[in-house]
């Protein structure tokens, strides 16, 4: 009688044991979690294909990321959004093969001056560079994100189609 239970037990431990490794193996979503955490780094910006002028390579853009809640969040804040009187910051939901879509945008600032338009009028990411604190350059307006060969890329289908590509720092 023990003997077929521990057989019973040990065919189930077996079935759970499969059932776990092929859902760690085949979720796209687990995979792709482990493989955006992390600090990347600005590594190149093309624009049309080619590679854009007077962007500054050490001028980094330094993204750290977290996963909480089904979301991926970019911390610190270089990349937001700017409307001319409020920052806001994106969450960023991870979709299929590394795909992130823009699910919320929470502004930092509350209230907007007359004719501005309001946070909730955008629905995409404006990716912008600071030097010093200071407003330089407004990069992109992020419509997709991939991953290619390890580069974490953020895409503004433009036209002119931008891409940042961003390397691992960490």
């Amino acid at each position: 009688m023990k003997k077929r239970l521990y057989v019973l037990l040990g065919i189930i431990a077996a079935i759970s044991f499969a059932i776990g490794v092929f859902i760690f193996v085949f979720n796209d979503q687990f995979i792709y979690k482990r493989s955006l955490e992390g600090q990347w780094k600005l590594a190149r910006v093309l624009v049309d294909g080619k590679r854009a002028p007077g962007i500054d390579q050490e001028s980094d853009i330094d993204i750290v990321y977290y996963w909480n809640e089904q979301s991926v969040i970019f911390q610190p804040e270089s990349i937001h959004g700017y409307d001319g009187c409020n920052n806001y910051r994106g969450d960023l939901k991870l979709g299929p093969k590394g795909r992130l879509d823009i699910s919320r945008i929470e502004s930092s600032l509350k209230g907007c001056p007359e004719g501005y338009q309001k946070i909730s009028d955008y629905s995409r990411v404006l990716v912008t560079k600071y030097d010093s604190s200071q407003f330089i350059q407004d990069l992109l307006f992020v419509d997709r994100v991939e991953i290619r060969n390890n580069n974490l890329v953020l895409i503004d289908d433009g036209p002119p189609i931008k891409e940042l590509f961003f390397e691992r720092e960490d």
